[in-house]
């Protein structure tokens, strides 16, 4: 791999601490997408079993709720990660992700990481010990906002 390949790699926040070695091991197994502006990435109810890394740009993360639009939850954008959860779980994806920009997605199925599991088990921990740190952020950011909404608390603005 480039230099700047193992760079696009080391920018995702999960693999910011890989060595170049390891990032450039792991840049074997991802395959790159460019999607255009305003394309679904992911559809709730779909299963990929791959985890989805936004080398550029910015998604839109919603989940239906019957009867109504379908209800923004996040902005993800460069560096960032999305479909973890089917790709551990093997379940059906929870949410949509669409694209708000041009973007390039590098996408890690889940059987080329079961075999860098096998090949280089010390990395598979690695990349599964960051994952689930970024998840318990975004868990604990989910409680936060699922007290105020439960409470009628809003945030005050600054």
């Amino acid at each position: 791999m480039s230099v700047g390949e193992i760079k696009k790699v080391r920018d995702i926040t999960i693999f910011k601490d890989l060595s170049e070695d390891e990032a450039s091991f792991l840049g074997e197994f991802l395959e790159s997408q460019t999607v255009n502006p305003k394309e679904t990435i992911l559809r709730e109810n779909q299963i990929t079993r791959s985890l989805f890394l936004i080398a550029k740009g910015k998604v839109e993360i919603l989940i239906n709720v019957p009867g109504r639009e379908p209800k923004h939850i996040v902005d993800l954008d460069k560096g960032n990660f999305f479909g973890e959860m089917s790709f551990l779980d093997g379940r059906l994806h929870s949410a949509s992700v669409i694209s708000m920009d041009h973007c390039e997605i590098l996408i890690l199925r889940k059987k080329d990481f079961d075999h860098i599991s096998q090949e280089r088990p010390f990395l598979a921990n690695k990349i599964l010990s960051s994952m689930l740190k970024a998840v318990l952020i975004r868990l604990r950011d989910t409680n936060k906002k699922l007290k105020e909404i439960l409470t009628g608390d809003t945030p005050k603005e600054s």
